[in-house]
């Protein structure tokens, strides 16, 4: 949705309505000023007669817009003080909607300061609003590598409707109700061959360049749906040539070896968990994720290692921080130490001699630590356990994520802050019955479990454990 009015097409054409009375008449609600007059960025609309009638009929004006200018049967009228109606329908190739937006000026005289005999400057500004709900996609967590997004289409969705206008309200949401929805249609737009290559949830429609945003938007009039309404994703395989990444004899994934299918198509549900319905002015990101067309081939498969910082090349599920053991001390925080992680998505392929090609198709993916625990003893379990860092002891170690795998670097870290003067009591294996306690981190066996995952990878054999020991004392 486009933010203001420098955001919009150079050509935009809006579509000007002027109702015109003399002084101590009601506005009427017919369009006897300007209707749908032509009027571009600079606001300059053209109208027929001459400025001297206007100032004696109907010196007191008041002005409406609509972006775009209607045409096709679309209608726009005024009802009342700040309400209006507005009949209208959808296109069907997305790549020709606009952002609908309407909006009014306040009232304002003709008079000799601001006209001369051929124009008029109200002086006024028309604020517009946002009357459909917008919808951009980015990519998903667990989307398949190798393939382009060619196109996306809505189902099962109103593309007509009446959307009763209420200027005077504070919200979109308030401003616009759309009833007498009608013609269940598709509608869809055509991306310009998109790779799923590359880092999970980058958005790709909606996209802003310079101060100008793309045009793969997709609108729809705000309506409660249901089960049957998705949006509906084609990827297609996209005929590149890859080189594994652990594949010591080079070997290469090419469109002849692929056995991947060709064609994919990705169903996402467009009814929210709540049964919330869309309202005007809303702005929603759904992510194109393998989740409901599962398939056999293991196109979307997830790789996250420690990786030492001198050697990507070598990974580790251990870190001693006091010998910068797979971890880099930090030069600048006391007891700070950085972790680095190999962290992407890729399919594995089989050709039809049944080799494989170990990791090949790559893209970056983020990740998200999930819990750092300490090892304890376990009165339940009467063994060592890992418990979960709690209350004054939560803050004993602390970390951060200082970077996320991004376009062809898949390597990200993060950072572990040790306080030893936080760290717990933790409890011994008892003797004779008597319950045995020491500060955590005086004896050899104390360790931190420290696990993350990679966004939309969150299995039981998906996630990584570390194991951190020899760390500050």
């Amino acid at each position: 949705m486009y933010d203001n009015i420098n955001n919009m097409p150079d050509d935009a054409t809006f579509g000007v309505y002027g109702y015109g009375h003399k002084d101590g008449e009601p506005t009427p609600n017919e369009p006897n000023f300007i209707n749908n007059g032509s009027a571009k960025k600079d606001g300059e609309v053209h109208v027929s007669g001459k400025v001297a009638k206007y100032k004696t009929d109907m010196p007191k004006v008041q002005l409406a817009a609509v972006y775009p200018r209607l045409s096709d049967g679309n209608q726009f009228k005024r009802t009342g003080a700040n309400t209006y109606t507005l009949t209208y329908s959808l296109e069907k190739d997305m790549a020709q909607q606009k952002d609908l937006m309407i909006g009014q000026a306040d009232e304002f005289e003709i008079n000799d300061q601001n006209s001369t005999d051929e124009n008029i400057n109200s002086g006024k500004t028309i604020n517009m609003h946002h009357a459909l709900t917008a919808i951009n996609f980015a990519i998903g967590d667990r989307v398949p590598t190798g393939y382009t997004i060619e196109g996306i289409c809505l189902r099962n969705l109103y593309t007509k409707g009446t959307c009763k206008v209420d200027l005077s309200k504070n919200t979109d949401a308030e401003r616009f109700t759309w009833t007498d929805l009608s013609e269940k249609k598709d509608v869809h737009i055509i991306t310009n061959h998109i790779t799923t290559t590359q880092v999970n949830r980058t958005q790709f429609t909606g996209l802003k360049t310079g101060n100008k945003y793309d045009n793969l938007t997709i609108f729809m009039i705000p309506q409660p749906v249901g089960k049957d309404a998705i949006a509906e994703v084609i990827l297609k395989k996209d005929e590149k040539e890859y080189v594994s990444v652990r594949d010591e004899k080079g070997q290469k994934v090419t469109p002849e070896n692929d056995t991947r299918v060709k064609i994919k198509r990705i169903t996402i549900p467009l009814k929210r968990k709540d049964a919330k319905p869309y309202e005007a002015g809303e702005v929603e990101k759904y992510l194109v994720n393998s989740l409901i067309n599962k398939t056999k081939e293991k196109d979307s498969n997830i790789s996250i290692d420690v990786v030492d910082p001198k050697n990507y090349e070598s990974s580790s599920t251990t870190i001693k921080p006091n010998n910068e053991y797979f971890c880099k001390k930090d030069g600048e925080k006391q007891n700070t130490y950085n972790v680095f992680i190999n962290c992407y998505r890729y399919a594995v392929n089989t050709d039809k001699t049944k080799k494989h090609f170990n990791h090949a198709i790559i893209a970056s993916n983020t990740f998200t630590i999930k819990s750092i625990e300490y090892k304890t003893y376990n009165e339940n379990t009467k063994k060592s356990d890992y418990t979960q860092l709690s209350g004054e002891n939560v803050n004993c170690v602390t970390w951060k994520i200082t970077k996320q795998p991004n376009g062809d670097n898949t390597i990200g870290s993060f950072s572990l802050t040790f306080d030893p003067s936080k760290y717990p009591m933790v409890e011994d294996k008892p003797k004779k019955g008597v319950k045995q306690v020491h500060k955590f981190g005086t004896k050899d066996m104390d360790k931190f479990r420290i696990t993350l995952v990679a966004d939309g990878f969150e299995g039981k054999y998906e996630k990584l454990e570390i194991i951190c020991r020899d760390y500050p004392k």
